[in-house]
């Protein structure tokens, strides 16, 4: 029996290197077969196409405050698209002012996004005097006033979007206005 037992352990000892060879290309196929699957059932990317949208496009902004450039050099009104400045008024903006940017440049069909920044005039006793002064009275007299900017982007002078943005806050707020732009959008006629 032990002699049975020496030539099975020889035999063994002689098929070692073929079995590891074996397991090798085995494991080998099945990475193949997954990457092969993988590949399969990935999806395609998109191939993104811009083409610049048909019409003319404006933004409208009306401010219910005044709105004014502050000692840290933010503008009184800013508004970006596609991380370029249309506009970037540094004067006072009135009350009720419209302030319009005329022909967008660069709209393109899918989605499009405009940045408008707005910075309120500091009324000047209530900043000065809660700003920088050890009594808080001044901060607790002081009402909350309600801000409101409308934003309307308009094409061929139908309005696209409209956007009430509000802030009771004294501080520059701001907001991203987003309109979708169909590519079968069809001309208006003027």
């Amino acid at each position: 029996m032990a002699h049975l037992f020496d030539v099975f352990r020889q035999a063994a000892t002689a098929v070692r290197p073929i079995i590891a060879l074996v397991c090798a290309a085995v494991i080998l196929l099945f990475i193949k077969q997954y990457t092969e699957f993988t590949d399969r059932i990935r999806p395609r990317p998109m191939q993104v196409s811009e083409s610049r949208a048909a019409g003319q496009y404006d933004v409208r902004i009306t401010c219910t405050f005044e709105a004014r450039g502050n000692a840290f050099g933010r503008p009184a009104l800013r508004v970006k698209f596609r991380d370029r400045v249309l506009i970037e008024r540094t004067e006072a903006v009135a009350a009720g002012e419209l302030v319009e940017v005329q022909d967008v440049p660069d709209v393109q069909v899918g989605w499009n996004e405009f940045l408008i920044e707005v910075t309120p005039a500091e009324d000047g006793s209530v900043a000065a005097d809660s700003a920088f002064s050890l009594d808080n009275t001044a901060v607790a007299e002081a009402p909350t006033i309600a801000r409101a900017v409308n934003i309307q982007i308009r094409r061929d002078d139908l309005i696209m979007a409209e956007r009430v943005i509000w802030s009771s806050r004294s501080g520059p707020f701001g907001e991203l206005v987003r309109i979708g732009v169909d590519q079968t959008a069809k001309e208006h006629e003027h």
